[in-house]
This record gives C-alpha cells, sequence and structure tokens, in this order.
C-alpha cells in the first residue's frame, strides 16, 4: 500500500506523456483539430504537445506535480470544450458524433483527477 501513489501518479501521468509525444511526432495530424480563431495550428499542436509531455513527466517524477496537475487540469477543461464539444455539436449523425463526445468525457475525467492531485498536494503542503 506504501507505494500505492507512486504507481497511481505514474499511471495517470503515461498518457499525458504518450500524447504529448504523439503531438510532438504526428503534429500534421491534430492541426485540423485546432480552434479556427487560433492562428498558426502546427505551433499550436507542438506546444500543446509539449505541454502534455512536461506535465506528464512532472507529475511522473513529482516535480512540482501540483502545479503541473493544475495546468494540465485547466488545459483539458479547455480542450474539452474548446475543441471536443464544438465537434460534437457539429456532427450529423451518431457515428461521428461518438469520437468526439468520448473524448470530451475523457477530458473531463482527466481533467477532474489532475484537479483532485492538484487538490491533495496543495492540501499536504498546508494549503487547505
Amino acid at each position: 500500500m506504501k507505494h500505492l501513489p507512486v504507481v497511481g501518479r505514474v499511471l495517470f501521468s503515461v498518457p499525458f506523456v504518450v500524447m504529448g509525444l504523439n503531438h510532438l511526432v504526428n503534429a500534421y495530424l491534430f492541426t485540423n483539430k485546432v480552434p479556427a480563431f487560433l492562428p498558426a495550428e502546427i505551433l499550436v499542436v507542438r506546444l500543446t504537445g509539449i505541454l502534455l509531455l512536461l506535465g506528464g513527466l512532472a507529475i511522473m517524477v513529482g516535480y512540482r506535480a501540483d502545479i503541473a496537475a493544475l495546468i494540465l487540469g485547466v488545459f483539458l477543461m479547455l480542450t474539452a470544450l474548446l475543441v471536443h464539444l464544438p465537434e460534437y455539436l457539429q456532427s450529423d449523425t451518431e457515428v461521428t458524433r461518438l469520437n468526439p463526445f468520448l473524448h470530451m468525457v475523457k477530458d473531463f475525467g482527466l481533467g477532474g483527477a489532475a484537479f483532485f492531485l492538484f487538490s491533495l498536494r496543495a492540501s499536504e503542503k498546508g494549503g487547505g
């Protein structure tokens, strides 16, 4: 039981590391997901990849995991609302709605877990 927090932290961080690397290696696959109001789609995707990768690694090794969790949580909420929700609403069939819906639910779940991790770390530091 004493190793469970470390195991959980590592398992939680793996999707962020993997997706960060995927955004960096396959950036061109994600440019169509960048909201129209943001310029330089490829740059946005690469910066997103760096954010995911560094945030995931920070949580994995426990370095400033509270700040990394907060940033990832905010990022995931914004991604769910600005990327996946519009894609879901613009889909015209049940089949095309499924993928953005699942990504939106995943982002809300991981974002909520990131906020929970942030709150745990803040309370460990005496922040409430």
